[in-house]
């Protein structure tokens, strides 16, 4: 009986260390897939974070001039003519910060 009793521990022996191994692979593998969904959302949050950076001064600009309250004007007094130095402003930030974002490879 002792003979039959060593070859069952025998076997659940190598069952055990072979559910450690399955084990230890799996977790190998959780890992990997946390480490490219983290991947993933850096690269996510990179380019929300250089579209807000991007829009901050934009936002101040068109707060600055919406205002009811005197501001200084550019040359050429007309609203109309505000408007488009404005959004001239607006478009030269905007198109230096993404040249400098870039220029840095950070997009």
């Amino acid at each position: 009986m002792a003979f039959r009793f060593r070859d069952v521990y025998d076997h659940m022996a190598r069952y055990a260390d072979e559910a450690m191994l399955f084990q230890e692979r799996v977790t190998g593998i959780h890992e990997v897939n946390l480490a490219t969904v983290s991947n993933r959302l850096n690269s996510v949050m990179k380019v929300l974070t250089v579209m807000s950076t991007i829009f901050l001064p934009l936002t101040v600009l068109t707060g600055m001039w919406g205002m009811n309250i005197p501001v200084p004007h550019f040359p050429g007094g007309s609203p109309e003519s505000q408007f488009w130095w404005i959004t001239g402003m607006m478009v030269v930030i905007a198109a230096a910060m993404l040249a400098f974002f870039r220029r840095n490879k950070w997009i």
